[in-house]
This record gives structure tokens, sequence and C-alpha cells, in this order.
């Protein structure tokens, strides 16, 4: 369970979020929407651990966590960027495994075989040694999706997942973030993309800026 408790975040005189709340259980499947600079995209990244919080607290399952500031805590929620951030001079194996090798410590073969069965189950085990420009938009959103999974991770969180997807790569991503949850994977989606949000059906909270998040099942 990740929980967000009194969070406060301003930038400058700009205040953002004022003692926000939220609870996310164990196999949600969250959905953040709402207007244009409402704070859908820095609530994800404070989650992410790539912007501070202000003020408040981040617990998962309980334990107080703090991603900005602690590459251990970073790990235990993986993030998907919106233009997914690949490494072009990498091939789709190597970008997999940049984190458990690299920033995680895991033994390369062990790392390496884990990644191989995640290329697998996302479709990709033909394109292991291709290059990001290869790719179609929905495979390297694929390769991104394995780079956060091969973490590990608690919680694993989308910034805009279908901003650079054509109609058919979106519904495949809906079906794969379906797929993931049916496994009990926690997952958070930033879009504001209403249509995709329509085919995921998952809880969603309104981010407004009024200060405050409005949610409903």
């Amino acid at each position: 369970m990740l929980e967000l408790k009194n969070i406060n975040k301003a930038f400058g005189n700009r205040v953002i979020y004022r003692n926000f709340n939220l609870t996310i259980q164990d196999g949600d499947t969250l959905g953040i929407v709402g207007p244009s600079g409402a704070g859908k995209t820095t609530l994800l990244r404070m989650i992410t651990g790539l912007e501070p919080i202000d003020s408040g607290e981040l617990l998962l399952n309980g334990t107080p966590i703090d991603p900005f500031r602690n590459r251990a805590d970073a790990g235990k929620v993986g993030v998907v960027f919106q233009d997914f951030q690949l490494f072009p001079h990498l091939d789709v194996l190597a970008n997999v495994l940049i984190g458990p090798v690299y920033a995680q410590h895991t033994d390369r073969a062990a790392a390496t075989q884990a990644a191989e069965k995640l290329l697998t189950q996302l479709g990709l085990a033909d394109h292991a040694r291709d290059y990001p420009y290869q790719l179609s938009g929905g495979q390297q959103q694929r390769v991104a999706i394995a780079r956060a999974l091969a973490l590990q991770p608690a919680v694993l969180a989308y910034d805009e997942p279908t901003s650079a997807l054509d109609p058919a790569m979106t519904a495949d991503v809906a079906q794969l973030i379906k797929g993931f949850a049916r496994q009990g994977m926690t997952q958070l989606i930033v879009t504001h993309d209403m249509p995709f949000i329509d085919q995921i059906q998952p809880r969603v909270i309104t981010v407004g800026r009024d200060d405050d998040a409005q949610v409903s099942a």
C-alpha cells in the first residue's frame, strides 16, 4: 500500500498541493487526470523521486520512504516516461539491464536471465539486440515498461503513456496495463487521454487547481 500524507508542494508563490492525502491499495490501478498545469505530473514526479516534497510523508506498506534522496527507495517505484528516455547507443537488452546491474548491483547473469524473460513476456524477444531507432513507438514503449519492471518495483507509474502513440498502439498499451492489473501490479497512470482511461477503467482521481482531488471508483 502506498500512502501520501499531508503532502505540500509549491513552486515559488504558486501552491500545487496543500495537505494532500491519497491511499493506493496493493493491486490498484489509479488514473490521475486533470487540466494542463493542475499538477498531475508533479504528483507523479514526487512519488517516483524525481521531484522533492516540501513537506509531508510517503509511506510504502507503512514504512516512510524518500525516493528523492534515497536511491534504494527510488527503485521501489518504477516509471515509464512520456518520451520513453531509452539510451540510443544501447540495444534493447542493455537498456533493460541498466537499472538492475548499475543501480541495484544485481549479478549480470541473473539480471540478463530476468531481462530476457521480461522481453519475451512483452513480445520483444526478437528485438533484444535492436537499437531504439529500429523500433516502432509501441515497441519503444514496451522496452521502457520492461526497463521499469526490471527493477522489480512495488508500484509502476506511467507519465502520459499514449502521447507518442497512434490509436492501435494505444489500445495495445491499454491491454498491457489491464494485464498487469490482473496480475496484481499496483499502477499509477498520469494522462489527459480520457478515451484511454475509458479503455482501462481504473479508479480515477481528478486533480484541479483548487488543491483538492476528487476520487471515483
